[in-house]
């Protein structure tokens, strides 16, 4: 039963820190570097994807 509690009381303590940055990515997206590393990851995908078309 404890091995069950310990998880539960994590994915209590999780959504409330994880909240707090999701409002100020919505007010403030270019202040955050983990927004700008998803873009980052996005553009790569589709250079990734666009040089695999060219290929093709």
């Amino acid at each position: 039963m404890a091995a069950h509690a310990k998880p539960r009381r994590r994915k209590l303590r999780l959504p409330r820190p994880f909240r707090r940055p999701f409002r100020l990515l919505q007010r403030r997206p270019f202040d955050h570097p983990g927004l700008l590393g998803m873009v980052l990851v996005h553009l790569g995908l589709y250079v990734v994807a666009a040089v695999l078309v060219v290929i093709a």
